[in-house]
């Protein structure tokens, strides 16, 4: 009971949860502070969840691993049994598998997408299964896929066909196409791989096509908008910082230019020797690093004067297919042609040369690892990140499945394996088979798999919807909905351990019929009928022309005490409603009401105190 008296005395010093443009709330709990926000997102259904944590004392952030945060959203309802449940056991009961315990929106899980050549999109869910069977979901395509941008903090994706010629928007929540723009004829696309990048700052898709001149620009959240081209050279290849450290987007062209193009069009332009094919943005030596194709590193100051030479450059010995960068932006690791080259980027000391499997063309990063894929070889070589570190070369090689001879090496396609939600492994997608191959870190061999369902994966990516770690103790999920109205947001920790459980409006989506509104309870008296019996009357709002509920239930309690009575409200009248209520003593009772039918809980049906004065 307890529980029930808690929340409902907060209730009492809180105003009701109203749809605001932003909402939040803090906790403290065992020396943990707990504080949380809600942003509403500018497409419609689509949300952020931010949670902090802190030392209560200190203020200090408290750092939860991975899986130890967990969140989910339940639509609220007007079941009394409901809001007696307990927070902790709320949470224990939704992390305990079982059809009838899953929430509303789990933000916990994820899903694996396969961009496919047969003109599919796959979802694939790791956590259910039939017959063994955990595709989820298929959208068709109408096309040949060529490249793609799943977005997952918008839970949308973005693909390029190249027959017919056309760029599609994907909804991830609700699995199916949302938008198709025509471009320019695919069969005189130039050699290479159409290149798409999201700007997060400036809200912005950009779009260049090989060997076709300008490039495409899209703001998503206006669908009346059309495809911009803004004029310049074809590019080689696009980027943009997902973490919002540098404005716009960086544009990689043939004669060496490195231009940097914000939202609106403006643009710098830097020249690198030889040509350019990748560029990463390093926080920590807030530098543009850009790599080209025959090898060469190159240093440039997003900040200085176009026109700038870089400031520093290095060459590597070898062509250069993929690039990442690790340590907060202090190293980076290059990859080509069966080797890879680590450099201090604040230093700008290359590390000794490393051997790869022949095909590699593709860096994966884990919390502890760093892997050079193939899919051609169906292999991958891998480094601990701390030998990297010291200049140690102390590779292993392991197996991802059946080697892929038809598997082109290419610069910058689309990832074919990606880290594991945990951090200590990866996922990749073998072609060949049509399987998704699951590696733990310290075996030699996959430890598990997933069928693609004999579809042949031109891409790999991961639907992360858990809580992601953006700064030490700061976490972040988007939060996608199909229908508003009043939810719990329930919030749960291990080690330290904490529950929390609040309420949430969530907006109305267009296009769903919201909720029908809740009829108003209000007081109208409570008659003494003997010293400790009244008659209660209530009057229901909003109920005119309607047939009176009746399920109206009257609920009286004491909170010092813990007693409690329930009665139901009889219709004496169109609209006045009554119970006889005996009291077991002197004293000051809460009165709510309830309706299930009405979608009334008594959070919402607080009739106000019953004060019974002890007698002469």
């Amino acid at each position: 009971m307890r529980p029930l008296l808690l929340a409902l005395g907060l209730l009492m010093v809180l105003p009701a949860a109203a749809e605001e443009a932003a909402q939040g709330g803090a906790a403290e709990q065992g020396g943990l502070r707990i504080a949380w926000r809600y942003l509403p997102g500018e497409a419609a259904g689509l949300g952020l969840l931010e949670v902090e944590t802190t030392d209560a004392a200190t203020g200090a952030p408290l750092r939860y691993d991975r899986g130890r945060l967990a969140a989910w959203l339940q639509r609220r309802r007007a079941a009394l049994p409901e809001a007696e449940i307990a927070c902790a056991d709320k949470v224990k009961a939704l992390t305990t598998q079982g059809i009838g315990r899953r929430a509303d929106i789990d933000l916990n899980a994820y899903r694996l997408l396969t961009l496919n050549t047969d003109g599919t999109l796959a979802v694939i869910n790791p956590f259910v299964g039939l017959n063994n069977a955990k595709l989820e979901s298929i959208v068709e395509l109408g096309g040949r896929p060529v490249a793609w941008l799943p977005l997952p903090d918008r839970l949308e994706a973005w693909v390029v066909l190249a027959r017919p010629a056309r760029l599609l928007a994907v909804d991830l929540h609700a699995r199916r196409i949302t938008r198709a723009i025509d471009l320019p004829g695919g069969e005189n696309w130039g050699e290479g791989t159409p290149a798409l990048a999201w700007d997060a700052a400036g809200r912005r898709l950009w779009l260049g096509l090989p060997g076709v001149a300008g490039l495409g620009r899209l703001d998503p959240d206006r669908p009346a908008e059309e495809l911009a081209v803004l004029p310049g050279a074809p590019p080689l290849g696009l980027y943009a910082d997902a973490e919002i450290r540098l404005p716009g987007v960086v544009a990689l062209e043939a004669d060496g230019g490195v231009v940097l193009r914000e939202a609106e069009g403006a643009a710098r332009r830097w020249t690198v020797a030889g040509r350019p094919v990748l560029a990463r943005y390093s926080a920590l030596a807030r530098r543009l690093v850009v790599a080209t194709e025959a090898g060469g590193i190159a240093w440039i100051d997003p900040e200085a004067p176009p026109g700038t030479p870089p400031e520093r450059r290095r060459d590597l010995g070898h062509p250069v297919r993929a690039l990442a960068l690790f340590d907060g932006g202090r190293r980076a690791l290059a990859l080509g042609e069966g080797r890879a080259s680590p450099v201090d980027l604040a230093s700008g000391e290359v590390g000794p040369s490393l051997a790869t499997v022949p095909g590699a063309d593709e860096i994966l990063l884990t919390d502890r690892f760093a892997y050079a894929v193939s899919a051609r070889d169906g292999k991958a070589t891998l480094w601990l990140l701390e030998d990297l570190r010291r200049g140690r070369v102390q590779p292993v090689e392991v197996t991802l499945g059946r080697p892929d001879p038809e598997a082109a090496l290419r610069i910058g396609g689309p990832a074919r394996a990606v880290a594991t939600p945990t951090g200590n492994g990866l996922l990749a997608a073998n072609a060949a088979d049509g399987m998704l191959y699951q590696y733990g870190e310290g075996m030699m061999a996959p430890i598990g798999s997933y069928s693609n369902y004999r579809r042949a994966a031109l891409g790999l990516a991961l639907l992360d919807l858990s809580l992601r770690e953006v700064a030490p103790g700061r976490y972040r999920s988007p939060v996608r909905h199909a229908q508003g109205g009043a939810h719990e947001l329930v919030l749960a920790g291990a080690a330290p351990r904490f529950a929390l459980c609040t309420p949430l409006s969530l907006a109305p989506v267009a296009g769903v019929a919201p909720p029908a509104p809740r009829p108003r309870p209000e007081l109208l008296a409570a008659t003494p009928v003997a010293p400790l019996q009244r008659l209660v009357r209530v009057r229901l709002r909003g109920e005119e022309g309607a047939a009176g509920p009746r399920d109206l239930v009257l609920l009286a309690f004491d909170r010092r005490s813990g007693w409690q009575a329930r009665l139901r409200l009889e219709e004496v009248a169109p609209g006045e409603y009554a119970a006889l209520l005996r009291l077991p003593a002197p004293g000051e009772y809460e009165l709510l009401a309830s309706s299930a039918s009405r979608n009334l809980g008594f959070a919402e049906g607080r009739l106000g105190p019953l004060v019974l004065e002890p007698g002469p």
